[in-house]
């Protein structure tokens, strides 16, 4: 059976074969490393990176999740790549960072909320 896997935008076509239990059938060795197929790559929120920047600078929020825990505080200056927020989801921890440098206006979430894909998470001034 053939499979088509998606990993960081790259897709690869992986052949899989079912291995019957009561007889001991061996598979066939499969080929050590997949080679990706052409795909289009298309430009969308989850392709940016945690916290994805809107026009204005402000940061929104990559995945559904919680707010584990605010690293900033309005009216603070921040550096591009500097941990903003940090959002458990799924048991793991993501950090937020930021991807251009500017001043906190406005943090319209709290640790504890809960937060969907897309959310507004901190204005810049």
């Amino acid at each position: 059976m053939k499979l088509k896997i998606t990993l960081d935008g790259v897709t690869y076509e992986v052949d899989v074969e079912f291995v019957d239990e009561e007889s001991g059938a061996a598979p066939t060795p499969a080929p050590s490393k997949p080679a990706p197929t052409s795909t289009p790559q298309l430009k969308t929120a989850a392709a940016k990176p945690a916290g994805a920047v809107p026009s204005g600078g402000d940061v929104t929020c990559p995945l559904s999740g919680t707010v584990f825990k605010i690293l900033v505080k309005v009216g603070e200056r921040v550096d591009t790549g500097q941990d903003l927020i940090v959002l458990e989801a799924m048991k793991m921890e993501t950090n937020i960072v930021a991807a251009v440098p500017g001043v906190v206006k406005n943090i319209p979430v709290a640790e504890g909320d809960a937060v969907s894909q897309g959310q507004l998470l901190i204005e810049f001034e």
